[in-house]
């Protein structure tokens, strides 16, 4: 009991003889965001087709799309044709023209063309992620940063009463936040 009365006044008497003073500095980091879109190719070609013919599966590996984000909001990808295929006044309607894809490694959220979907000139939705995928980069080998990445596949069929040309559009892959 005597110890514990001795221990008593020695932590008083330090608590009274002890002083302390703080300084505080403030932190600062900014994080730089990372919102990108990328697409492995920049031109497909279907190269000669007949009228009436129909080609599906190009090109052959798919088009790899790309998305990375760090912002964790929400973020989904549309697929779009600017126009129909044209040459001058001549069209292949949307009717013909179709793409179809799957899901890369890693991607946990819904893509929407597994089946068959036909081109529009308005965004069609191809891709919302999960809300694991909000802020999606993960490191991968040698410091190289993957994000979401879905691949594609575009089919056509020329009418059979389509005039002779070479057809253009551009295709329109679009990420929003």
């Amino acid at each position: 009991m005597k110890k514990l009365i001795i221990a008593m006044f020695v932590l008083m008497f330090a608590g009274i003889c002890y002083s302390e003073i703080t300084n505080d500095i403030d932190v600062h980091v900014r994080v730089n965001s990372k919102f990108e879109l990328t697409v492995d190719r920049t031109f497909i070609d279907f190269e000669t087709m007949e009228p009436g013919e129909i080609k599906q599966g190009v090109p052959d590996s798919g088009i790899r799309i790309s998305a990375k984000s760090n912002s964790g909001s929400p973020w989904f990808l549309t697929i779009n044709n600017v126009r129909e295929l044209s040459n001058g006044a001549d069209i292949i309607p949307n009717e013909n023209f179709f793409w179809y894809g799957w899901k890369g490694k890693g991607s946990t959220g819904t893509f929407y063309g597994e089946k068959s979907q036909v081109f529009t000139v308005t965004p069609t939705l191809m891709y919302s992620p999960s809300s694991q995928e909000f802020n999606n980069l993960r490191l991968v080998g040698d410091n190289k940063i993957e994000g979401t990445d879905v691949f594609v596949k575009f089919g056509l069929k020329v009418p059979f009463k389509q005039n002779s040309g070479e057809y253009h559009t551009l295709v329109r892959f679009t990420m929003t936040e």
